[in-house]
């Protein structure tokens, strides 16, 4: 697979070269850059942010849902496959902007399915409780994790689904509420304990129905009990059963509850979900040709100049032409731009070395090479491997152009 990219580099890498080669009679002398050129042509190479490139190896981190995180290769075009998402553009884009669109394309799937979807810091809540609206409120997620609840104050929310935290602040109000009994909200599923003191027939334990009502013993009518206090509902059932019984006496207790007092809901998201980290930096390449003692390929470690390539390719050779060593490099343009290096000013010390960025094609000239029919069979067909050979010659149109490296 390896192998594979570094040819299909080599080969884009090498048709660029030949198109310009082949131009290079419209334009044979190209741009020779000046000192300050130089200088501002390295400003802006220091200044530009990464760019990712196919065989780059990202991890991508998420804060609070840590299954989905992945260590991707870049495929050769340009792509990663992520779970749940499929496919996702990479090449071209900075670790920055691939973060914001996995976060998005994430946010997009995981409000899709309120289940699902894990709340972050600055995320906006709503609390909507069922019997209480005294409780309801509005809240941000804070940078500890945390929200700040009446009654119950802080409590975790970052990492929690809105079903998760609905359970949890339930819990917390229940335990609260059922310090004090009688003050304790009755919601469905809650099981009900009722104890008599005179007619132990009538004990018995009851859960509300999903309709929130209750079934009882003697009791003709059945009971809407969902949205009473447990205080509430013993004055009703004395009142009731003080029709078939003599100064009725129970006790009413909360056995279990099984219903979230409030509800989340997600108002606003503004978390980041997933952050891209670039481990290897193998599309950071640069291709060296020419009179080198090795051409080919150069990975770049952190700033590489065109002399520093130079050396890691080798060195020049006795029969180099190191006054005008061509630079190509493409600038978003419809093709790459032309730049004669004097490489031995460079060595010299009477002019400033250029940074490379990645993609760039060095090629030390060979005066005695002038032209593309020549070139390509002095060079170009020995360097490549056969497996490639073809899909080269189809992209070539073969001319006798004049290749004029002064």
């Amino acid at each position: 697979m390896k192998g594979s990219r570094e040819c299909s580099l080599l080969c884009l890498i090498m048709v660029a070269l030949l198109m310009i080669a082949g131009c290079a009679s419209q334009n044979s002398a190209g741009i020779i850059p000046s000192h300050d050129e130089i200088g501002a042509m390295n400003s802006r190479s220091m200044e530009q942010p990464y760019v990712i490139g196919a065989g780059d190896l990202l991890s991508v981190k998420f804060y609070y849902n840590e299954k989905l995180n992945e260590d991707l290769l870049v495929r050769p075009d340009g792509k990663i496959s992520l779970q749940l998402l499929g496919d996702v553009t990479a090449a071209g884009m900075t670790p920055a902007l691939l973060s914001d669109d996995i976060t998005r394309k994430y946010s997009q799937v995981f409000h899709s399915s309120t289940e699902s979807y894990v709340l972050g810091i600055g995320d906006s809540v709503a609390i909507r409780s069922f019997y209480n609206e005294g409780l309801n409120d509005e809240v941000t997620i804070r940078r500890d994790g945390k929200i700040s609840l009446q009654l119950i104050g802080d409590i975790d929310a970052a990492g929690l689904t809105p079903a998760l935290l609905s359970n949890n602040i339930s819990a917390k109000y229940a335990e609260v509420f059922m310090t004090s009994t009688d003050a304790y909200t009755i919601g469905v599923g809650d099981t009900i304990s009722l104890k008599f003191l005179y007619s132990d027939s009538l004990n018995d334990d009851l859960t509300v129905r999903q309709d929130g009502r209750l079934a009882l013993q003697l009791i003709e009518e059945e009971i809407r009990v969902a949205g009473m206090t447990v205080a509430e509902l013993r004055g009703l059932l004395i009142k009731e059963y003080s029709s078939v019984l003599e100064r009725p006496q129970l006790m009413v207790k909360v056995k279990s509850f099984k219903t979230p007092l409030v509800t989340v809901a997600v108002k606003t998201s503004k978390t980041p979900i997933a952050t891209v980290i670039v481990k290897e930096f193998s599309s950071q390449k640069v291709y060296v040709g020419g009179e080198v003692g090795a051409p080919g390929l150069i990975h770049m470690k952190g700033m590489t100049t065109a002399l520093g390539a130079l050396i890691q390719a080798g060195g020049s050779k006795n029969s180099a032409e190191l006054s005008n060593v061509v630079l190509l490099r493409y600038n978003m343009a419809e093709k790459p731009q032309t730049y004669l290096l004097k490489v031995d000013d460079i060595m010299s010390g009477q002019s400033p070395d250029l940074i490379l960025k990645p993609y760039d094609v060095l090629y030390v000239p060979k005066t005695t090479i002038a032209k593309v029919d020549l070139f390509m069979d002095q060079y170009l067909y020995k360097l490549l491997p056969i497996n490639v050979m073809f899909g080269f010659q189809y992209y070539l149109n073969k001319s006798s152009s004049d290749v004029h490296v002064k």
